[in-house]
């Protein structure tokens, strides 16, 4: 399956190129419309967002660090 499919309102995704994670809130063709929060120092009582357009295949589903797998090359 591509991530062109994967990728759906609700995914968390991040530019392949790097960005911080977005939810995407709407699909529309080829064109996804995101909301990246930023938030103050990493903490939750001052948060903002910012609403964005990107193409589909710009973005990568985004995997938290924790959950990301160890490259057994870098050993």
């Amino acid at each position: 399956m591509s991530e062109m499919r994967e990728i759906k309102p609700g995914s968390v995704v991040m530019l392949k190129g790097g960005s911080p994670p977005m939810t995407v809130e709407e699909i529309s063709g080829d064109t996804a419309t995101c909301r990246i929060w930023v938030g103050y120092g990493g903490r939750t009582y001052f948060i903002t967002f910012l609403r964005e357009e990107f193409k589909v295949a710009a973005l990568k589903l985004y995997v938290a660090p924790s959950e990301q797998r160890p490259n057994p090359s870098e050993y």
